[in-house]
């Protein structure tokens, strides 16, 4: 699938009229303003005004709870609302996934219209730094910044230096809306092209409004959807070689008997339309259906896979969170594969890549899904494929198709797949137990255990 793109630069030519047209020029106060020309370096210090904040109204770290707390690596985490991920859970994180909150309940902003910690990098080469939260507007196809959003901890203070932290990420892209809280107050400015500096609102804009100004006119990103097709429309034999030639679940070389089941699970793992609420794990505990999350994976040959995952948080024996991602995509050389990730905070990996044209059976309305235990350890390579079965078999009781085949599950195709089914659940716990005890024994192989 495609990834996300970013927009070049705009011009900075001032345009005159352009903050009166725009709704949110109402708004404006003059208790602060700071002048700075766009592209233009930062100056090194600024005069401060006595500052009048939103946030004397608006208390976000008052307002909404702090988020629920996972362990990983012994750590205490937290779950990123926008990219899905375990973030270190410091007084600073708190602070941005509330202010996610407030963006989306407030300010009407989908979380699918934001990013956290988006690098400098992405707009300019050798640029350092990173910002904390970016809120996205839609043009032309692409995705263009409309507001950045620096974040602090409660215990530091909204001082000039913040202030600056933000200019110099806002003027990177020429971004006309920049927002500083620590949770306990709160800023908004509005870059005024006519006097050439970001002023202070005095409310809260829409998302709407960010979008609206002559100079951005963006359409809204709303929310992502997943909409299944109907089953009959899965044998449609013009649409399965539409969505072969789009590469996107199917791959180019998948039979077109077996296309259609393909497709059936590709559509289930997405369709979250039902939420899981628990699945059987033999050595590990079902904590939460995370949904869907677009993101990229890699695997010991530097392969990189990139789309939509359907992705659930489990806990080892140890209390400790995995992040487990499914999903059925196609790769470059044609083949259709069911992957299983796992996160690890920076680092991502498949786990399992089930080629499903190799792997799989179709007779008599089942698929049956199957694997040899082959797998690959970084630097090391191929561990025998018989010493992942024998762990993997005194770890949990999966069945055998053969002396040397897993059988990872039996589905029944004659209609729909779906969460509500016990082989849908049967075949995702298998693949999530299957997934983790095989990371158990890399770890061991890296290890030298």
């Amino acid at each position: 699938m495609a990834t996300r793109n970013v927009t070049t630069k705009r011009s900075t030519a001032k345009k005159a009229k352009t903050a009166k047209k725009a709704k949110m020029a109402k708004n404006v106060t003059s208790a602060r303003k700071f002048t700075m020309p766009r592209k233009a370096a930062v100056p090194k210090k600024i005069t401060s005004a006595k500052r009048i904040t939103l946030a004397r109204k608006t208390n976000i770290n008052s307002k909404y709870k702090s988020p629920k707390r996972y362990t990983r690596n012994y750590n205490d985490c937290i779950m990123d609302k926008v990219n899905h991920i375990l973030r270190p859970a410091t007084p600073e994180e708190d602070v941005r996934q509330k202010t996610l909150e407030y963006l989306h309940d407030e300010m009407g902003i989908p979380y699918n219209a934001m990013e956290t910690e988006v690098p400098l990098t992405d707009y300019k080469k050798g640029k350092r730094g990173r910002m904390d939260i970016v809120v996205y507007g839609e043009k032309d196809g692409k995705r263009i910044p409309v507001m950045v959003v620096e974040t602090k901890a409660p215990q530091i203070p909204l001082l000039d230096e913040v202030y600056l932290q933000a200019y110099r990420y806002a003027s990177t892209e020429g971004i006309n809306v920049l927002m500083v809280t620590n949770g306990n107050e709160l800023d908004i400015q509005i870059w005024n092209e006519e006097r050439n500096a970001y002023e202070q609102v005095a409310s809260v804009p829409s998302y709407d409004e960010l979008l609206s100004p002559e100079t951005i006119q963006a359409e809204r990103i709303e929310e992502y959807q997943f909409f299944r097709r109907d089953y009959e429309d899965l044998f449609n034999i013009f649409a399965l070689m539409e969505e072969k030639e789009r590469g996107c679940f199917i791959g180019y070389n998948a039979r077109i008997d077996k296309a259609p089941y393909y497709l059936n699970l590709a559509e289930c793992l997405l369709d979250t339309s039902i939420k899981v609420d628990t699945l059987s794990l033999s050595n590990y505990k079902f904590v939460k259906d995370g949904g869907i999350r677009f993101t990229s994976f890699g695997n010991a040959s530097g392969g990189k896979y990139i789309g939509l995952f359907r992705y659930f948080l489990v806990k080892d024996k140890r209390d400790n969170v995995q992040l487990v991602s499914l999903t059925v995509m196609s790769c470059q050389n044609g083949s259709t594969l069911l992957i299983v990730a796992v996160d690890d905070f920076d680092k991502h990996h498949n786990s399992l890549q089930l080629s499903m044209d190799l792997f799989s059976e179709v007779d008599n309305g089942t698929m049956r899904l199957f694997h040899n235990g082959r797998m690959a350890v970084g630097n090391i390579g191929q561990i025998k494929s018989e010493i992942v079965r024998e762990y993997v078999l005194s770890k949990a009781d999966f069945k055998l198709k053969d002396s040397t085949h897993f059988v990872i599950g039996e589905l029944d195709i004659t209609r729909e797949l779906s969460f509500e089914n016990d082989d849908v659940r049967t075949l995702v716990s298998n693949l999530i137990e299957y997934a983790l005890l095989r990371d158990e024994l890399r770890k061991q192989a890296t290890c030298g255990v």
